[in-house]
């Protein structure tokens, strides 16, 4: 998380304390102290027309500001930033052809509201794996073919809904793996052909009673890999009806997997977990509580 600036005191036993209020990205929009309140407003890229006056050291999503020129040198002076042109004034070190991109000169990569760049280099995005296709809806979850999170060049069946350890949440209650299953099948998924990634907050969560997560038992009824997730999952549903084929629900996914560096969420989680036939499953019945869970591989 970035550090917020609450206060600014001058040296001197008689220099007011002036108390600041900032906004989300730390930008300095009021002072105030017992003798003075002053106020700041910024355009997107951190313009303001109080150059020789500004109220506090700090300005623009809280870098130290340059009055002589309007400027704010950031990374420690590493490249000088001028917010009325919206442009560094030197190029990143790593452009063009590293991380910096292939336009040298651009503040956060053209998007100013969003996103902070006290390094003065480029911005570190985050990472989100989208799961595309026609949905099916039944008892209240979607079902779809979509591509494998973690084979190339492969498909899985996607399933998509609220859940707990050891189920999915429906309209018709709980779905545990055995009825999980049995629901693809009736809607006509080969569930012995493919995997099936559970797109389920704790779907890999081992249960209180047995132990056995929701993809552990899946894996097991369906002979195949199963992928899920520890813990919660951020997903970002969105649809799309498509007039051609009947008006069938396109659904997409948005799995965020890993956050911007200077945009965070607290508490963010992303354990994607795969689960494979246990021995049981495959063997003796004997050893029905057995369980085999491992980590998904990286696309």
């Amino acid at each position: 998380m970035l550090d917020t600036p609450l206060a600014e005191k001058e040296h001197g036993d008689t220099s007011p304390i002036k108390i600041m209020v900032t906004d989300g990205n730390g930008s300095i929009l009021q002072t105030n102290s017992l003798s003075e309140n002053s106020s700041l407003t910024y355009t997107a890229y951190g313009h303001h027309l109080n150059k020789q006056c500004n109220p506090s050291l700090l300005g623009f999503k809280g870098e130290r500001y340059q009055p002589e020129t309007g400027w704010y040198l950031l990374g420690n002076g590493q490249r000088a930033y001028h917010p009325t042109i919206m442009r560094f004034l030197s190029p990143d070190s790593l452009s063009p052809f590293g991380a910096g991109g292939l336009n040298g000169y651009a503040f956060v990569t053209g998007d100013p509201v969003n996103y902070n760049d006290p390094s003065g280099h480029f911005r570190i995005f985050g990472k989100t794996n989208r799961f595309s296709g026609q949905a099916k809806n039944t008892a209240g979850f979607f079902a779809y073919m979509a591509k494998h999170p973690t084979r190339k060049n492969a498909q899985a069946i996607t399933v998509a809904s609220h859940g707990k350890q050891g189920r999915i949440a429906t309209e018709q209650g709980k779905l545990d793996g055995q009825k999980l299953v049995k629901n693809l099948e009736k809607l006509g998924f080969p569930t012995s052909k493919h995997d099936i990634h559970i797109i389920s907050c704790k779907s890999a969560d081992p249960t209180a009673n047995n132990g056995t997560s929701l993809i552990q038992s899946v894996s097991n009824i369906t002979n195949r890999r199963a992928i899920g997730y520890s813990g919660t999952v951020t997903a970002t549903p969105s649809f799309k009806f498509n007039s051609n084929n009947g008006g069938q629900a396109i659904i997409n996914i948005a799995i965020h997997e890993k956050q911007s560096f200077f945009k965070r969420t607290p508490n963010f989680n992303f354990q994607r977990k795969t689960a494979t036939p246990s021995d049981s499953a495959i063997t003796s019945a004997a050893e029905h509580d057995r369980q085999i869970i491992r980590s998904g591989d990286a696309l």
